[in-house]
């Protein structure tokens, strides 16, 4: 699989560590946000069809934001783990 396969690259780490280091290519919603403010967030206004790569430090945030995700309509999501795997 290749980074350009996808619509979105999330990455669901704090600002303060999306901010150290990150995918170019990728926007920053951390996952208190989209378990907490998800209408605050840029995916209330994603189309849920679109292929969405979610990435943190090991995998772990990725995959509860994944959940978040589906609970809410979304149905292309793939947890791409580390984002260090993708740079």
């Amino acid at each position: 699989m290749n980074i350009k396969d996808f619509d979105f690259i999330i990455d669901v780490r704090s600002s303060e560590e999306f901010h150290m280091e990150h995918i170019p290519e990728s926007m920053n919603v951390s996952l208190d946000k989209l378990a907490n403010n998800f209408n605050e967030t840029e995916f209330s206004k994603i189309d849920k069809n679109k292929k969405i790569l979610l990435v943190c430090e090991s995998g772990g945030r990725a995959a509860l934001a994944k959940e978040i995700l589906e609970e809410k309509g979304f149905n292309n999501l793939e947890n791409g783990g580390p984002w260090k795997n993708w740079k």
